[in-house]
């Protein structure tokens, strides 16, 4: 391939190309860099300075600095860099790396820009576009390296014929197009292959480089990607219109995805001669892209089910409250009326009267079942408003929380939550160091209530284990322990606990731990949980000292 060629792929190339020396003189670029600086040609900003082109001595100082830096190290450097190209401020995404004279010293920077203004705003795209310049790995660099240093610097020599010059001319831009990033090859008029650099090379399974000259997309791809390539190929060059889009081009590796920008190749009298390609790897990207998809779609199931569990808690609330109002008003009439049945059977009895008798333990627990009753509906109706607080988004008044005593809260979750029969013996509760809190009691009452539940779930189904509580006093927090030695939880399962709807226990809803985490938010504490599998999970639930 003769040198104009070389010249036109760099002066066409996508990005910002230049070479500086050592005392930061530009060598050269391509066209586009010399376009966007104000500059007709590239051959007009070879022997200015960034200080000669800045809008700004700061902003050619921050150039400056980065070079010396590129040169200092000796090491490749990718970095953003603010820049006014085409008269608006641009964001950079420059690679820099150190140029090297035959001997192996440095003589300046050689540098590759890519406008990243607007995929700044795309947080997604930007990631992809950094990922993929970093990825450049170790034997690209060096690579890299070996070839400025075999060309960098080096003069004309009036003892070398025009041939020989050409052909080091020749070497020295196959040489940078060789380890650009990305995958860059160009096709003649007729879509066979010119040249490409060493990842495309890679990607296409070719040995070397080389191999891709002379072969068509039908020596590389199967027969019907090949024929939907170059039907796009032949369009482009047809039309003389540069296209972007998105390929999967890999061959044998269809989950790969390239984004490409394909140009016209025009010879130095603007006539079409081909085809110029350079791909980029997305498909990192592109999995992050349908990874925040799926989470949008899960989120709005979510959103759904927590609708439709609102309507439904409220619908079952109304539907249990009826009766229970109804049990609750037959109870207060019975309370006012039973005493003095009782005191007019005790009358009777005493009279001599024919009255069936009643056995004076009979006529206490009648004494005792409007208390009970009574009881009972409260606990109901308590069961109730800790359902719907499971469900319903939970908003805590800050100005309402009242000092409460953890023993207290303890005791009074112990003596209403219905056990069942001998549950309760499996509890081992030790009072000492209570504390107290700025929260609200039912609100913990019905914390230890899910723990209970769940705890007392998987002991059984462990067919073992029992119930520990104690508390610690600290300087930040003080804390109430609750620890089981039922089933334990699996390591892969511990860190999706807290998460709504998240439940592996049978008939479970997954919101009584989402609950618990909500309130003790609320509260400015948190609750954590430790397990292991098949001995042991421990709850410890933080409240701020006061």
């Amino acid at each position: 391939m003769d040198e104009i060629l070389f010249k036109n792929l760099i002066a066409i190339m996508p990005g910002h190309v230049y070479w500086k020396d050592k005392s930061g003189v530009y060598l050269g670029c391509n066209d586009r860099q010399a376009h966007s600086l104000g500059f007709k040609s590239p051959e007009d900003i070879i022997g200015k300075t960034d200080f000669d082109i800045s809008p700004t001595q700061e902003e050619a100082q921050v150039f400056w600095e980065n070079d010396q830096e590129v040169m200092r190290t000796g090491q490749l450097k990718i970095i953003e860099e603010s820049a006014m190209y085409e008269g608006k401020r641009s964001i950079m995404l420059s690679q820099k790396i150190p140029l090297r004279d035959e001997m192996g010293e440095i003589i300046g920077i050689f540098g590759i820009s890519f406008d990243i203004t607007n995929r700044k705003n795309k947080e997604n795209e930007l990631k992809a576009a950094k990922e993929h310049l970093e990825a450049i790995d170790k034997s690209n660099a060096q690579a890299l390296a070996h070839m400025v240093q075999k060309i960098s610097g080096q003069k004309i020599d009036q003892e070398k014929s025009p041939l020989e010059y050409a052909q080091m001319m020749c070497d020295y831009y196959e040489n940078i197009i060789a380890v650009m990033p990305g995958n860059v090859y160009w096709m003649d008029h007729e879509r066979k292959y010119l040249g490409c650099n060493d990842n495309c090379a890679k990607y296409d399974k070719l040995n070397s480089r080389t191999e891709i000259i002379g072969k068509t997309l039908y020596d590389i791809f199967e027969p019907l990607k090949a024929q939907q390539l170059d039907k796009i190929d032949k369009n482009i060059i047809a039309s003389n219109k540069p296209k972007f889009l998105e390929e999967k081009t890999t061959p044998g590796d269809p989950d790969k995805t390239f984004l490409t920008h394909k140009i016209p190749l025009h010879d130095q009298n603007g006539n079409i001669i081909g085809l110029l390609g350079i791909s980029f790897d997305i498909t990192e990207r592109k999995k992050q892209e349908e990874a925040l998809r799926q989470a949008e779609i899960r989120e709005k199931a979510q959103e759904e089910r927590i609708k439709t569990m609102e309507s439904i808690g409220a619908a079952i609330a109304h539907e249990l409250r009826t009766p229970l109002r109804a049990i609750d008003a037959g109870t207060s009439g019975i309370n006012n009326y039973l005493p003095k049945l009782i005191y007019g059977y005790q009358l009777a009895k005493k009279a001599g009267l024919p009255v069936t008798t009643i056995q004076s333990r009979h006529i206490k627990a009648l004494n005792q079942v409007c208390q009970s009753v009574e009881k009972e509906t409260h606990f109901a109706n308590t069961i109730i408003d800790m359902f719907l607080m499971n469900i319903r988004p939970l908003e805590i008044d800050q100005e309402k929380l009242e000092k409460c005593s953890a023993v207290a809260c303890i005791n009074e979750a112990i003596r209403r939550y219905p056990f069942e029969q001998n549950e309760l013996a499996l509890i081992h509760w030790d009072q000492k160091n209570d504390f107290e809190f700025l929260g609200n009691s039912l609100l913990i009452v019905h914390i230890l209530f899910n723990l209970f539940k769940n705890a007392l779930y998987y002991i059984s189904k462990a067919g073992k284990g029992e119930i520990t509580i104690w508390l610690d006093r600290g300087k930040k927090y003080h804390q109430i322990h609750f620890k089981d030695t039922g089933t334990g939880i699996p390591a892969e399962i511990l860190p999706r606990i807290f998460d709504h709807f998240f439940s592996k226990t049978h008939g479970g809803s997954g919101v009584g731990l989402t609950f618990c985490d909500i309130v003790m938010k609320s509260l400015g504490g948190k609750i954590t949980c430790d397990s292991k599998e098949g001995e042991y999970t421990e709850f410890i639930l933080m409240f701020p000292a006061i």
